[in-house]
Protein backbone atom coordinates (compact mmCIF):
# COMPACT_ATOMS: atom_id res chain seq x y z
CA UNK A 1 0.00 0.00 0.00
CA UNK A 2 1.42 3.46 -1.24
CA UNK A 3 1.45 6.70 1.55
CA UNK A 4 -0.96 8.45 -1.68
CA UNK A 5 -4.20 6.27 -0.22
CA UNK A 6 -3.76 7.24 3.32
CA UNK A 7 -3.49 10.81 2.50
CA UNK A 8 -6.50 10.44 0.45
CA UNK A 9 -8.78 9.11 3.35
CA UNK A 10 -7.45 11.30 6.12
CA UNK A 11 -8.66 14.17 3.66
CA UNK A 12 -12.17 12.67 2.52
CA UNK A 13 -12.41 12.03 6.50
CA UNK A 14 -11.62 15.61 7.45
CA UNK A 15 -14.13 16.80 4.63
CA UNK A 16 -16.50 14.93 5.92
CA UNK A 17 -15.57 16.47 9.57
CA UNK A 18 -16.06 19.71 8.14
CA UNK A 19 -19.17 18.81 5.50
CA UNK A 20 -20.65 18.18 9.58
CA UNK A 21 -20.33 20.93 10.96
CA UNK A 22 -21.33 23.63 8.02
CA UNK A 23 -24.66 21.30 7.88
CA UNK A 24 -25.47 20.65 11.59
CA UNK A 25 -24.72 24.90 12.09
CA UNK A 26 -26.94 25.39 8.63
CA UNK A 27 -29.73 23.02 9.58
CA UNK A 28 -29.67 24.66 13.62
CA UNK A 29 -30.31 27.74 12.34
CA UNK A 30 -32.49 26.80 9.29
CA UNK A 31 -34.05 24.21 11.85
CA UNK A 32 -33.86 21.88 8.87
CA UNK A 33 -33.86 18.81 10.05
CA UNK A 34 -33.01 17.48 6.49
CA UNK A 35 -29.70 19.27 6.86
CA UNK A 36 -28.82 18.19 10.21
CA UNK A 37 -29.37 14.72 8.99
CA UNK A 38 -27.02 15.63 6.03
CA UNK A 39 -24.78 16.60 9.16
CA UNK A 40 -25.38 13.49 11.16
CA UNK A 41 -24.69 11.55 7.59
CA UNK A 42 -21.41 12.97 6.96
CA UNK A 43 -20.51 12.67 10.66
CA UNK A 44 -21.18 9.29 10.21
CA UNK A 45 -19.21 8.62 7.03
CA UNK A 46 -16.19 9.97 8.81
CA UNK A 47 -16.34 7.28 11.46
CA UNK A 48 -16.79 4.84 8.99
CA UNK A 49 -13.85 5.96 7.50
CA UNK A 50 -11.69 6.45 10.27
CA UNK A 51 -12.19 2.29 10.99
CA UNK A 52 -10.78 1.93 7.39
CA UNK A 53 -8.04 4.14 7.92
CA UNK A 54 -7.67 2.29 11.68
CA UNK A 55 -7.28 -0.99 9.78
CA UNK A 56 -5.47 -0.41 7.23
CA UNK A 57 -2.42 -1.46 7.52
CA UNK A 58 1.56 0.04 7.73
CA UNK A 59 2.81 1.91 4.53
CA UNK A 60 4.99 -1.31 3.49
CA UNK A 61 2.93 -3.89 4.42
CA UNK A 62 0.69 -6.67 2.48
CA UNK A 63 -3.39 -5.53 2.96
CA UNK A 64 -4.79 -8.02 5.22
CA UNK A 65 -8.40 -9.12 4.87
CA UNK A 66 -10.92 -6.85 6.99
CA UNK A 67 -11.73 -8.74 10.03
CA UNK A 68 -14.95 -9.46 11.27
CA UNK A 69 -14.42 -6.47 14.27
CA UNK A 70 -13.86 -3.66 11.51
CA UNK A 71 -16.55 -5.15 9.18
CA UNK A 72 -19.17 -4.78 12.41
CA UNK A 73 -17.56 -1.44 13.38
CA UNK A 74 -18.55 -0.03 10.05
CA UNK A 75 -21.85 -1.71 9.79
CA UNK A 76 -22.55 -0.19 13.27
CA UNK A 77 -21.70 3.52 12.20
CA UNK A 78 -24.22 2.83 9.40
CA UNK A 79 -26.98 1.73 11.34
CA UNK A 80 -26.84 4.63 13.23
CA UNK A 81 -28.20 6.79 10.50
CA UNK A 82 -31.75 6.07 10.20
CA UNK A 83 -31.71 7.51 14.35
CA UNK A 84 -30.24 11.13 13.22
CA UNK A 85 -33.84 11.67 11.31
CA UNK A 86 -36.36 9.10 12.20
CA UNK A 87 -37.40 10.54 15.47
CA UNK A 88 -38.70 14.15 13.29
CA UNK A 89 -39.99 12.14 10.40
CA UNK A 90 -42.05 10.48 12.82
CA UNK A 91 -43.25 13.01 14.71
CA UNK A 92 -43.91 14.69 11.44
CA UNK A 93 -46.33 11.83 10.23
CA UNK A 94 -48.27 11.81 13.55
CA UNK A 95 -48.59 15.67 13.61
CA UNK A 96 -49.92 16.26 10.08
CA UNK A 97 -46.88 18.83 9.81
CA UNK A 98 -45.40 19.90 6.69
CA UNK A 99 -41.92 18.93 5.75
CA UNK A 100 -39.48 21.97 6.58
Amino acid sequence: MNGGRGCSLGAAIAWHVVEFAIAIAAGLAAGSIALIGFGADSLIEALAGGVVLWCSPARGVAPAAPSGRHNSLIAVSFFLLPGTSAPEALRTLVNADSPR
